[in-house]
């Protein structure tokens, strides 16, 4: 083991409400490696992360930090600070600015600490993240998702810091923000434990971690190593189930014969105590032994069969897929003119973000928007759905469209599930709601919980049994950014309904591996 490097010792965390989050994880993190840390959404990867950082403290076991540590992480927005004091380099721009001009105070070299590269080192990371433009003394807060994400990216590496830890830095960052930073995690030199979902990201790392409840499980190698561990691992289980299956089905034909051979014991102990070849002491003696032997065979076989049966339980769990199922509707998909765009302009703050757009999509075509951070894809969304009036041309929606953010907003957050299903589909009766939420995985008593209480599968899952419930399924069906807040799972989760679904999409997003898996068969580019 190298001196650079950060060890977690049997750690575990436990919520306020004194819920365990996550229990027994060890770990070991050196210069120089390439790690990314995924697992469901709320298992507590962020906390990890600032476990690991010393942000937070562990509930038991011990966190080791022998090296220095640049965190980035997932929301960060200070008041009144400018980009230099967020960056954490005002001191010694400050300081190197003295020292230049002939001014310098007596801590100033201290204060540099041979980091007199800095403005070089800055300009070029400024430049490779196309930001040179930016003055260092505005407001952070004025900029943009992605700028800041930029920013706090390139604070990080400018630290000399040993290791960097990186909470879902991908998801402010447009497509051409997301292949620098892979550029820039490849050519580190430092430890990088990086939280993200991006798939074409996770295949560039060296080794995955997997967080659960029980602590972190550790793949070697890149997510295409993860992916066929995790096959082997349900092929295994899948063989693990059917021979537990196979040995209850012989224990209850092992139960079957003793019960009989226990009855025909006893049957011949009273037939020789009626017979008199035997004194009824004796007979009883003979019943008796035959029931203990009976008894203990049973209480073995009763023992194992419990055994088994918990096998069987937990092997379910493991291996139970969480594909849903999409009604086909009764009415047919708009097939010809379903959206039409006529030289479409919109500007903001003067700014002219769409000019003179036209476009034709047919229905059932899948069609991705591409395009830079800020150059107005979200917008054109909002033009289209007709939260937004174009300054001149004409859009034209010749069928009913659903839109679905990436906070998933689409339904009322204080009702239940099937409560929230109702209200947003008024003509769905109350068995058709729990029809519908059975083949999304929320049966019984799982269809009353409080949307407000869901995880982000979960909520994602709920909004699509409110989108497919109804025989009037969309003819478009407009996703802005779905995969930012989701996790892997749920990010399958959508691929596999969007598979199922048969009317138009139209989507926003910079994740190049959901856009092949959906099936885009169109760009428009902004």
């Amino acid at each position: 083991m190298t001196k650079n490097y950060i060890a977690c010792h049997n750690v575990a965390y436990h919520l306020p409400n004194g819920n365990l989050l996550f229990n027994n994880v060890n770990l070991d993190l050196a210069y120089g490696e390439k790690i990314a840390l995924i697992g469901e959404n709320g298992v507590g990867k962020s906390t990890l992360l600032k476990l690991i950082a010393g942000e937070a403290e562990p509930s038991c076991g011990s966190v080791c930090r022998h090296c220095t540590m640049a965190v980035v992480a997932q929301e960060v927005n200070p008041r009144q600070k400018n980009i230099k004091e967020v960056l954490k380099i005002a001191d010694k721009l400050d300081a190197l600015a003295r020292i230049s001009n002939g001014t310098a105070q007596p801590d100033d070299w201290d204060i540099v600490n041979d980091d007199w590269d800095l403005e070089q080192r800055l300009h070029q990371e400024l430049d490779d993240w196309n930001l040179e433009h930016l003055d260092l003394d505005i407001d952070f807060s004025q900029l943009s998702g992605g700028e800041k994400e930029k920013l706090l990216i390139i604070g990080a590496f400018l630290q000399h810091a040993d290791i960097i830890l990186l909470d879902e830095p991908t998801n402010n960052l447009d497509q051409n923000g997301k292949e620098i930073l892979l550029q820039k995690i490849i050519e580190a030199s430092q430890g990088i434990l990086i939280i993200t979902h991006d798939r074409n990201l996770l295949k560039q790392m060296t080794c995955i971690w997997e967080l659960s409840k029980q602590g972190v499980e550790k793949f070697g190698g890149n997510f295409a190593f993860y992916e066929q561990e995790k096959n082997k691992q349900k092929l295994l289980k899948e063989a693990e189930l059917t021979t537990a299956m196979q040995e209850v089905a012989s224990l209850n034909a092992q139960k079957q014969k003793q019960e009989q051979k226990s009855r025909s014991q006893k049957a011949y102990g009273e037939k020789q105590a009626e017979n008199r070849r035997h004194t009824r002491v004796a007979a009883g003696a003979m019943k008796r032994a035959a029931e203990n032997t009976a008894g203990k065979r049973k209480k073995e076989t009763d023992e194992k069969f419990e055994q088994l049966q918990n096998d069987i339980y937990q092997l379910g769990l493991a291996l139970k897929e969480d594909v849903i199922k999409i009604p086909l509707p009764d009415k047919p998909f708009i097939r010809d003119r379903l959206l039409e765009l006529n030289d479409v302009c919109f500007s903001f703050n003067e700014h002219k973000l769409i000019d003179k757009l036209s476009l034709v999509m047919r229905g059932s075509e899948r069609v991705a928007v591409r395009g830079a951070n800020g150059c107005g894809k979200t917008t054109l969304l909002k033009l289209i759905l007709g939260d937004l009036v174009p300054l001149n041309g004409s859009i034209k929606l010749n069928g009913r469209a659903v839109y679905l953010n990436q906070d998933l907003s689409l339904l009322n957050t204080k009702l239940s599930i099937v409560e929230a299903i109702r209200e947003y589909n008024d003509k769905v009766s109350l068995n058709e709601a729990y029809k519908t939420l059975a083949n999304f995985k929320f049966r019984n008593i799982d269809a009353e919980k409080t949307v407000k209480n869901l995880s982000g599968g979960e909520k994602l899952k709920a909004c699509l049994a409110a989108i497919f419930c109804t025989t009037e399924q969309p003819d478009i069906l407009i996703l802005d950014e779905p995969t930012n807040n989701l996790d892997i799972k749920s990010i399958e989760i959508l691929e596999n309904a969007l598979a199922q679904y048969q009317g138009a999409l139209l989507v926003v997003s910079h994740d190049i591996e959901f856009i092949t898996n959906i099936r885009i068969s169109r760009f428009i580019d902004l």
